[in-house]
Parts: structure tokens; sequence; C-alpha cells
């Protein structure tokens, strides 16, 4: 009975588990930056638009916040981090499932061999 996790499959997960784990948490920390960041940005440029027109109720200041372009740019930076920190995570599983099913092979083959 053949294995099918490659040695090379194996080493790749070994080296994800060991050597993207600083990669990963700068996804997270970027992620969690970019979202904690979301209000203040819109405060930011809501008080803008209050100094430039002080009548201006606050729904019309949000409503030219959330159509500003940094605004805009400040939504698809996060969707990149999410992006980005959702790869880390699914590399995380696979790397684990790698090692999983080579565990158990190592097992089954192990089993085998007492049988025989």
């Amino acid at each position: 009975m053949g294995n099918n996790v490659t040695d090379e499959m194996l080493q790749k997960a070994m080296d994800y588990l060991i050597d993207g784990v600083d990669d990963a948490a700068r996804a997270k920390g970027e992620l969690s930056y970019v979202e904690d960041y979301k209000k203040p940005l819109l405060a930011d440029i809501m008080r803008e638009k209050h100094k430039e027109f002080p009548t201006m109720p606050v729904s019309g200041q949000e409503r030219d916040a959330l159509a500003d372009p940094r605004y805009k740019m400040h939504i698809r930076a996060i969707g990149d981090a999410v992006q980005e920190n959702e790869r880390h995570k699914r590399l995380l599983i696979s790397a684990e499932a790698v090692i999983s099913v080579y565990q158990t092979e190592s097992a089954n083959n192990r089993g085998a061999e007492k049988l025989r």
C-alpha cells in the first residue's frame, strides 16, 4: 500500500507551519488594523465635511464621507486584507490536513506491517 502524501507534500506543509507564522500573523494584524481604522477614517472625513459645510446635516456628512475616494480606497484595503488573511487560514488548514493524512497513512502502514 503506497502513501498518498509524498515527502515533498509533507515538507511543504511543515515548512508553512514553521516559516509561515510571521506572514500569517502580519496578515491577521493588517486585517485588524484596517477594520479598526474604518470608523476613525469615516469620522475624520465627516469632520472635514462639517468644516466645509457647517449647516450640512450629519446624514449628509456621512453620505459624502462614504462616497469619498479615501473611504472607498480603504474599503478596498479591507477586502484585500480579508483575502490575504483567508488565504493564510486556508494554507494552515491544508498543511494540517496533509500532516493528518500522513499520520493516518503511517499508522495504517505500521498496522499492515504487524499483520505480515
